[in-house]
């Protein structure tokens, strides 16, 4: 919001003071765009890197099968890609019946009991649970 002390009816016979008013908008705008920029740079940053995690490492596997070798990195990163969405459907659909219930819950002890893969493992499902937490309270 832009103070132009004119415009409500002040004169102001000091232009130092038209100056700092005019350096406080700037940087009023300033700061209003970082706060609007940086969770945008931020979701592409962190879909770039996923991307690359997900296209490096899958892709570099599947280069291995006949026929998928000759394909260009970005046909690869696609497929891996695809893979991904597609494995995590299928775990959504296992997960939410019984059988797939009883194989996570297993799972789930099974990763609980190693010592140093039950700290990770936990750390990274509270921090699952309390982001989608989060996000079905705003839906």
């Amino acid at each position: 919001m832009k103070i132009d002390p004119e415009k409500i009816g002040i004169k102001v016979k000091n232009p130092e003071f038209k100056i700092e008013l005019k350096r406080a908008n700037i940087r009023q705008n300033l700061v209003t765009g970082l706060i609007a920029l940086t969770p945008i740079f931020i979701t592409i940053y962190i879909l770039i890197f996923l991307l690359n995690l997900v296209g490096g490492s899958l892709g570099g596997l599947l280069a291995i099968f006949p026929g998928l070798g000759s394909l260009p990195k970005s046909a690869l990163t696609l497929i891996a890609v695809f893979l991904v969405f597609l494995l995590t459907y299928v775990m959504g659909v296992l997960t939410r019946s019984f059988v797939g219930a009883k194989i996570l819950s297993y799972s789930e002890n099974l990763l609980t009991r190693l010592p140093v893969v039950r700290k990770i493992y936990i750390a990274s499902k509270q921090l699952t649970n309390a982001l989608f937490s989060l996000s079905l309270i705003h839906i």
